[in-house]
């Protein structure tokens, strides 16, 4: 798996607040990755490779997606069954921690969870133990 993340550029983006300083969403739509502060970071590109195919995933609303200089493997994993794979990985730059999940099939894939629910991440932790 391919994971790119550029600064994000909040020039370009329209933002929504509570309580005058708390950021709630970007472009009317709900912010994942910060816990009410701008981010520093976007997802800017993710490509699953399995076997000989490649897979662009949907990667939008995607914010601060890891700390360091790369993304933690230990935070993926791909469970395959018969002809569909299902790809669930956590992200975190420490704060604002969420998860994503992704329907591989055939020569297709939607990203089918975007979360911040507690009871979905501790799963993902728990694939990883």
């Amino acid at each position: 798996m391919e994971l790119e993340r550029s600064v994000f550029n909040k020039a370009k983006h329209e933002f929504e607040y509570v309580n005058k300083n708390v950021l709630i969403a970007i472009d009317g739509i709900p912010l994942f990755g910060s816990d009410g502060e701008m981010p520093k970071y976007v997802l800017s590109n993710a490509i699953l490779k399995i076997g000989n195919k490649t897979y662009k995933l949907q990667i939008d609303n995607m914010y601060n997606p890891w700390f360091g200089n790369n993304a933690n493997g230990k935070f993926f994993k791909i469970e395959n069954n018969g002809n569909q794979s299902v790809l669930k990985g956590v992200f975190s730059d420490g704060a604002g921690t969420y998860g994503a999940e992704w329907l591989i099939f055939g020569n297709s894939s939607i990203r089918t969870i975007l979360t911040n629910d507690e009871d979905i991440l501790f799963k993902y932790f728990e694939m990883n133990q």
